[in-house]
């Protein structure tokens, strides 16, 4: 059993297990994963990887992390890291008890209880005392640092799992302006039969778009409103950066997912209408953007052109039959009314529209506390640096033996000062 446990906590396994825990992730984020990937992002990515979309869906690539063998994985992480953290513990009360440490290195004519009222003064504090043996520890905090980060690192691990494999995600699609009732359908969803539902009804207001100074984006703010018990609604707001947590869900903006809209009204020639909200990514100053896939009315095929910034004309909108290169499309303005492709077509307004991923995470409350021991245990391994003084009383003098978890050389001037002696780097340790 000892041997199988150094062989779980052995440095080659752990690197192992991140080296396939970071391929997976890598995996992850360039195959669409189906619990947050919509239709348009699955068709794109298929259509430039061709080859590759075949191998993803015949192993299973859709969804990595709630995967058996991933899951799997993790677990099998989970309890390497179990092990090497109690190790750690016991490797950090050894030390600070000085289980393993015997005093062998001897200072004729030194006083023990001078050398103890020195180390108190420098700040050492009398751990025990054993007979004639006195241990001595100064920021004994630091021992157990290695064990608390690692205690972090599996609190985070633990609750990652759980949420990979339990979260549900949808994908819910809003013009600014509308509001999504509880229990109304979403663009996408994971699981229909499981859906995630926050309970109250949310409002779209809009984005606002902050741009660095030499191009793209810094930074998007979307405000959600939420009537949550009352007649007002209350403002909230996330950005790609700060998802939203509300009632046990958080709403993540998606990046690339949001932009202007064109509401139009197409009528046929047997007088149908066709209310449409005609899509654009978010355009920057001096760009042109058009529709990501041709629009379908009345088996008619349409595509778009967005100039909000005036780059092509001072008209915003132009429409064309999808794929004729030869016809100029027809431009409009908000309230005009044109013909293309025999449809006639009003320009009703314009708005922005977003998309935002609705995820019940279970777990991640755990997880962000495991960032936190994470923090902790960082911070205690580099500002508490621990030293121990072991020393023994003789007939001639005093023993003793000496530890510093880090940079020993750098702390010989403490230790000369508490024994009264002249000492050579790496005299002792």
């Amino acid at each position: 059993m000892r041997r199988f446990l150094d062989m779980l906590t052995s440095r080659r396994t752990s690197i192992a297990l991140m080296a396939f825990i970071a391929v997976c992730g890598a995996l992850g984020a360039w195959i669409p994963q189906s619990s947050s990937s919509t239709a348009e992002i699955v068709a794109s990515w298929e259509a430039r990887n061709p080859a590759v979309a075949g191998i993803a869906d015949a192993l299973g690539l859709r969804e990595i992390f709630s995967s058996w063998w991933f899951v799997t994985v993790l677990a099998v992480f989970a309890a390497a890291l179990t092990v090497a953290t109690l190790r750690m513990f016991s490797s950090a009360a050894q030390r600070r008890d000085a289980v393993a440490r015997k005093p062998r290195t001897e200072i004729s004519g030194a006083a023990i209880e001078r050398v103890a009222e020195r180390a108190r003064a420098t700040g050492f504090r009398e751990q025990r005392r054993a007979g004639s043996t006195r241990v001595f520890v100064r920021h004994g905090m630091g021992l157990w640092a290695p064990a608390i980060l690692h205690v972090g690192l599996l609190v985070a691990l633990v609750s990652g799992g759980i949420a990979l494999a339990l979260t549900r995600s949808a994908i819910a699609d809003f013009s600014q302006g509308e509001i999504r009732m509880p229990g109304d359908d979403y663009y996408a969803v994971e699981d229909p039969a499981d859906a995630p539902e926050v309970g109250v009804p949310l409002r779209f207001d809009g984005m606002k778009v902050e741009n660095w100074p030499q191009g793209g984006l810094k930074e998007v703010v979307a405000t959600l409103s939420v009537l949550d018990g009352t007649e007002d609604w209350t403002p909230r707001t996330v950005s790609i950066n700060h998802p939203l947590r509300l009632r046990g869900h958080t709403i993540y903006a998606q990046p690339g997912e949001f932009g202007d809209a064109a509401f139009l009204v197409f009528t046929a020639e047997d007088g149908t209408e066709y209310p449409v909200r005609m899509e654009f990514v978010y355009a920057e100053a001096g760009e042109v953007v058009y529709t990501a896939e041709p629009l379908t009315i009345g088996g008619v095929a349409l595509e778009g052109r967005w100039d909000p910034h005036g780059v092509r004309g001072p008209v915003p909108l132009a429409l064309r039959l999808a794929g004729d290169d030869a016809v100029e499309p027809v431009t409009l303005a908000e309230g005009e009314t044109a013909t293309v492709a025999g449809l006639e077509v009003e320009y009703s307004f314009t708005g922005q529209w977003a998309r935002f991923i609705i995820q019940k995470e279970p777990g991640i409350l755990a997880l962000l506390l495991g960032f936190a021991v994470i923090g902790a245990g960082s911070i205690m391994l580099y500002a508490w640096i621990p030293r121990v003084l072991v020393v023994e009383e003789t007939a001639e003098g005093v023993c003793y033996s000496w530890y510093a978890a880090r940079m020993p050389g750098s702390y010989l001037p403490e230790l000369a000062e508490m024994l009264g002696a002249n000492l050579r780097q790496g005299e002792d340790a």
